[in-house]
């Protein structure tokens, strides 16, 4: 069985600027980090990565509310929002200016 993420990296799509909206956790079927894949396969076009509650590197303690801020992926110096910080829960509008695709990959809350 192929999962979404496969299906959609073995497909054609007109996105340029792309954003991701998942976790470090988040592996395809052979156990890959489906953020490291969707960035060697896309490169630069890559524009954020968008962390759920806990961080997009889950760095915080799963068993406390605690806000995470945004930082800069370093391997690549992707931005890293997070839509658990002190100031909301939300999107900023700047974050999505320029992507053309938010991809979201979030198997552990059931929206895969």
């Amino acid at each position: 069985m192929k999962l979404g993420i496969t299906h959609y990296l073995e497909s054609s799509h007109p996105y340029k600027n792309i954003g991701i909206f998942s976790h470090a956790n988040v592996l395809d079927e052979d156990g890959t980090p489906v953020y490291e894949k969707l960035i060697a396969h896309h490169g630069s076009k890559i524009k954020a990565l968008f962390g759920p509650q806990h961080g997009f590197f889950m760095n915080t303690s799963q068993a406390m509310m605690v806000p995470t801020p945004s930082s800069t992926f370093s391997k690549s110096n992707i931005p890293v929002h997070s839509l658990y910080r002190k100031e909301g829960r939300h999107v900023e509008p700047e974050w999505l200016t320029g992507l053309d695709a938010v991809l979201i990959d979030l198997p552990d809350v059931g929206v895969k």
